[in-house]
């Protein structure tokens, strides 16, 4: 299965991440999806936690972030940060394809390859080197460190050394969404109903040193989930309250 939904790793991209090969049905339905998730957001009440830093974070021309959540709550971020120039880090496989090209008509621009370093044949290294040079052209970076294939909730090393040679601080994401259902996926991808309401909570900053050293990484990791973690149920205990007091 995994040897058909693999792209060929010397496939050819624009500049803006997409295959220059892409099949027809991939274009098909990745217009159709779009068509209706926008068409969704625009029903949704959609509200971050901390406005304030929100719009400062939007606004800053001069720091670089690395946003990271899980992949199940991959098409949540989308209406939060469409006017903030980003690159997304998606795979070289036909989903990865699919997914990029719904997120490219939502203001997302991409670099290919896996979360993982070690997974050269996925694109590791080269999309490492490809991330930080974007880091560096004044994008933010948007990851989901348990992507592109799980296990689930999982970090890789990849975003620890991405954090430690680019210097961007990590900033978790968590989310919280009243009303959607779950695609039966390896991550259980998150889909929103028409008339929800989606809340987004920022987690702890997390700053990496520059010089890292090797026994540092699983204690970065362990960090990063535990700060998604505790973002997702900030979320969920804010969604819980406000329809509790409504």
């Amino acid at each position: 299965m995994q040897t058909k939904n693999r792209v060929n790793s010397n496939e050819n991209y624009d500049s803006f991440g997409l295959s220059v090969d892409v099949s027809f049905r991939i274009r098909f339905f990745s217009s159709a999806i779009y068509q209706l998730l926008n068409s969704i957001y625009k029903t949704m009440k959609i509200e971050c936690l901390q406005p304030s830093l929100h719009e400062d974070i939007l606004t800053d021309k001069f720091w670089k972030y690395i946003f990271v959540f899980w992949h199940r709550h991959i098409v949540l971020p989308i209406s939060f940060f469409r006017t903030m120039p980003h690159k997304c880090l998606t795979s070289r496989s036909r989903d990865g394809e699919l997914i990029s090209q719904i997120m490219f008509r939502f203001g997302s621009r991409f670099v290919r390859g896996s979360s993982s370093t070690t997974a050269i044949n996925k694109g590791g290294d080269m999309a490492l080197r490809n991330l930080i040079s974007s880091s560096r052209k004044g994008y933010n970076l948007v990851l989901t460190p348990d992507g592109p294939k799980g296990p689930s909730n999982e970090v890789k090393n990849g975003i620890v050394k991405l954090a430690s040679i680019s210097g961007c601080t990590i900033l978790p994401l968590g989310f919280a969404i009243k009303n959607s259902f779950k695609l039966s996926t390896w991550d259980r991808t998150v889909i929103p109903l028409p008339f929800s309401k989606l809340l987004m909570n920022y987690g702890e900053p997390i700053s990496v040193p520059k010089k890292l050293k090797r026994n540092e990484l699983g204690k970065y990791k362990i960090q990063i989930q535990n700060a998604i973690k505790k973002s997702n149920l900030l979320a969920e205990s804010s969604l819980t309250n406000n329809e509790n007091i409504s």
